[in-house]
């Protein structure tokens, strides 16, 4: 930016005096040769001055500089630029650095910023040549594919994208959107893209003449301060047309997305229009990508399972959408519960009388105990007095078999456990216990157990008394259906008829008539909440039939079977609608409460 520059944007907009001169000073202390290489990084002392004059016009105030609407060229059907560049400032504060690094091209940066997992930059671009044959109304640069998000590639996560180049004073504008398909971004990430350069000619640039090859590339630390607004619906509505149909089943909205969810026979097929309805009866439209970018916005999951992502062309208040109109088609939107995932906050237990005896050379604490009544998770921390003198490899275990509740033994009450150890870079151990009972814990319990190491030369007895132990009721369901299990060797299947399943906070067991040589599991077993919540499993670390029969797998003699499974996160269990075993959904009815 020079005062050339600058003096042709204040011919439109107005400021007081003491602003204007802070400004031209700033231009004026940046007046410098520039560099091939362009970085940069917020500066929060400086950027104060310059934001407390600017405030809301900034983000329009640089595109005046550029001599182009860089809101009008991120997102082309805008209602409201003024309101788009609004959350842009807000925005802002959530990309940290970036730089380019681009052959024959001088990148400024316009403006940048991101929410949960979508990125907004603008570039101008300068040509450190005037060779004509390259640099035309026709020349356009754009992503070449290749991209990385710290270290990783888009694959990981897989991106939607659209960029446009668009013709201005002393160079070109460069826009781009990345929407992540899978993810968001994660604390300091670091995006960077390799970009091409070709020259285009003929009518609405159909005509590749020369394609000038990788160029370089920009990169963008995206470090978000805040999670972002959204708001999730649950919705119960289908669109159709002649090539076929959408059963929508979830609506995401932030300020500027529009995500549905929902099964579809054709994964690429898509409404003409698409736009959200307020609450005060006023729409906002939304815009797909630009063909040929992910099937234009449109993610298959798997078969049936599709994923729209659309812009929306003015920022929206995400609590405040009633529908979403597709084509001629209203889909009304109720926000989904939050009450059928449970907070493990809620679920702690206190504490007292926590001795620790024979476990010489470490100090041990208790991080903190949750229980809803039939699992029992406790926290430890050990601190070696000495960490250099111990063993490469060493862990502390808990010794499940020395385990007593209420002074009664293991073999009365344990259905599982599992004992893990983690060692921190400050040498000490964190030590992580979960049981899982078959009975319920009264709301006091005393529990003991033994602590052993790996070299065998520590060993120590855990001793505490629990109060507020809470009691959260199992659910108990009806189910028919029918899970099989292919053996190839014996061009067979063995079966598993699902007629039961009780639910708890932090686990499922599932009961029906098995045979008697089935030792696998599903590869994925989910359960699926009333708000449409997916709740994924994981196997038990020890189960009741141990590894011969498989983990969490007990057969019974009468020809019934049980499987069992951990819940990634505890649910209420009064809230369960189905089951997913693999491919196989089987739905749920209640019967009683234990």
């Amino acid at each position: 930016m020079n005062k050339e520059r600058y003096k042709q944007v204040m011919n439109h907009i107005q400021m007081p005096e003491h602003c204007e001169q802070q400004i031209l000073e700033k231009i004026e202390s940046n007046a410098k040769p520039v560099l091939h290489r362009r970085t940069w990084k917020r500066n929060v002392s400086a950027g104060l001055a310059v934001a407390a004059c600017v405030g809301v016009i900034g983000m329009i105030s640089v595109s005046a500089i550029q001599g182009t609407n860089w809101i009008r060229q991120l997102f082309p059907n805008s209602s409201d630029e003024a309101a788009t560049a609004q959350y842009a400032v807000e925005q802002a504060g959530n990309v940290s650095a970036f730089s380019a690094d681009l052959e024959d091209l001088d990148a400024e940066l316009v403006s940048a910023f991101a929410d949960e997992s979508n990125l907004y930059y603008a570039v101008h671009l300068t040509p450190k040549t005037n060779d004509p044959e390259k640099y035309t109304n026709q020349f356009t640069i754009s992503p070449t594919g290749n991209q990385w998000f710290t270290g990783e590639t888009r694959m990981d996560l897989m991106t939607t994208g659209s960029t446009a180049t668009t013709p201005e004073e002393n160079g070109y504008l460069f826009t781009n959107k990345i929407h992540l398909d899978n993810g968001t971004w994660k604390n300091q990430t670091v995006f960077k893209e390799e970009i091409q350069a070709q020259l285009w000619q003929g009518e609405n640039y159909g005509k590749l003449a020369q394609n000038f090859g990788v160029i370089g590339t920009i990169s963008i630390t995206i470090d978000l301060q805040s999670e972002p607004q959204q708001t999730v619906y649950t919705a119960s509505g289908q669109w159709n047309n002649e090539k076929g149909f959408l059963n929508i089943e979830q609506v995401i909205l932030q300020p500027l997305t529009l995500t549905i969810d929902g099964t579809a026979d054709n994964q690429t097929n898509r409404a003409e229009q698409v736009s959200v309805i307020l609450a005060d009866g006023s729409t906002v439209a939304g815009e797909y990508m630009s063909s040929g970018y992910r099937n234009q916005g449109i993610v298959t999951e798997n078969l049936t399972q599709v994923e729209q992502f659309l812009y929306l062309e003015k920022p929206v208040d995400p609590t405040a959408v009633t529908a979403v109109q597709m084509d001629d088609v209203t889909i009304p939107l109720t926000c989904k519960a939050d009450n059928t995932i449970l907070a493990p906050s809620s679920m702690t237990a206190t504490l007292s009388d926590f001795t620790i005896s024979g476990m010489d050379g470490f100090t041990v604490t208790p991080l903190g105990v949750i229980s809803d009544g039939t699992n029992l998770a406790m926290v430890m921390n050990a601190a070696p007095d000495d960490p250099t003198a111990l063993p490469e490899g060493f862990q502390i275990d808990m010794d499940f078999l020395s385990l007593q509740v209420d002074g009664k033994p293991i073999s009365e009450f344990l259905d599982s456990g599992v004992s893990t150890c983690e060692k921190g870079n400050d040498g000490e151990y964190v030590i992580t216990c979960k049981i899982q009972m078959g009975a319920f814990l009264q709301e006091q319990a005393d529990v003991q157990f033994d602590l052993h190491t790996s070299d065998h030369s520590s060993r120590g007895t855990v001793a505490f008394h629990l109060d507020n132990i809470q009691k959260i009721p199992s659910m108990t369901y009806t189910a028919d259906g029918t899970w099989k299990h292919y053996v190839e060797i014996q061009n067979s299947y063995r079966l598993f008829n699902v007629q039961q399943i009780t639910c708890f906070t932090s686990h499922i067991k599932l009961t029906g008539p098995m045979d008697p040589d089935l030792m696998a599991q599903p590869e994925s077993v989910s359960v699926i909440l009333t708000d449409g919540t997916e709740v994924t499993t994981t196997n038990l670390q020890q189960g009741k039939g141990g590894t011969i029969a498989g983990y969490g797998i007990l057969h019974q003699p009468d020809g019934t079977g049980v499987l069992e499974f951990d819940l990634s996160q505890p649910i209420n269990p009064n809230a369960v609608a189905s089951i997913k075993l693999d491919d196989v959904t089987i739905s749920l009815t209640k019967t009683t409460t234990e």
